[in-house]
């Protein structure tokens, strides 16, 4: 076997391995991860890196590594889950760097936090002027959470007192041409029914069809295959009758 598909085996069997790992650790975006898990990602791509541009390198001294970190995240997230006291010396805890319009100076001098990322920060999330922030939190992933007081933040339907319909998560129904019967039998709906609301548009077959969606209110977002695929709206269920 020569060295260019050695290595070539090596890099496919590493890269399987280390997708494998990162979706056992869970599906947090990577703006998203705690120290820990950062730390372990990090330590996880060097392990993966150095099997697959060594050829001296011993596979299963890239490969066992990997595995004990994966074992080592999942012990760490289940004491976490497990104590509130050790999620806090792991994780950290959130800071409150604006309280009432009032930036906290102290807190953002104990956390290196500078002044101008923390006004980027609230200006990424709508707000122009300290003052009209309630309460802006430093997350313990970085992130900063930022809430407008009450008479900055947009109007909703309680305010006004208003009466609002049921809204879920659309059903799926036809993928790229592929019915999801899954989500069908999720609505209590049938192949025969989907054909029957797909007739009248003009669509013969599934593959015939794009995007295929059922909203709570009982409408149908129909999308044909195609660059000049039309998209069309049609009542298919009463509202009464959406059943997830």
């Amino acid at each position: 076997m020569s060295a260019t598909f050695t290595t070539f085996l090596r890099t496919v069997l590493l890269f399987i391995l280390t997708v494998a790992v990162v979706r056992c650790m869970g599906k947090r975006q990577m703006a998203q991860l705690q120290p820990f898990e950062f730390v372990i990602t990090l330590l996880i791509a060097d392990l993966a890196a150095s099997p697959m541009g060594d050829m001296g390198a011993s596979l299963l001294g890239g490969v066992v590594p990997i595995l004990a970190l994966l074992a080592l995240h999942s012990a760490i997230a289940l004491a976490s889950m497990r104590s509130q006291k050790f999620r806090g010396w792991i994780c950290g805890k959130p800071s409150v760097l604006i309280r009432d319009g009032k930036i906290q100076a102290a807190e953002l001098e104990r956390l290196c936090y500078d002044l101008n990322d923390l006004m980027e920060a609230v200006r990424n999330q709508g707000v122009m002027n300290p003052a009209d922030v309630s309460a802006a939190i430093l997350e313990t992933n970085g992130g900063l959470s930022v809430f407008p007081t009450a008479a900055q933040r947009p109007v909703c339907p309680a305010d006004l007192q208003l009466q609002t319909k049921y809204e879920g998560i659309p059903l799926t129904l036809i993928l790229d041409g592929r019915t999801q019967h899954k989500n069908l039998l999720t609505g209590g709906l049938s192949d025969a029914w989907l054909m029957k609301q797909l007739a009248p548009l003009g669509y013969t077959d599934t593959s015939e069809v794009f995007l295929c969606s059922l909203d709570t209110q009982g409408r149908l977002f129909v999308q044909g295959a195609g660059r000049r695929g039309k998209l069309h709206v049609a009542p298919a269920l009463k509202p009464e009758q959406v059943r997830w």
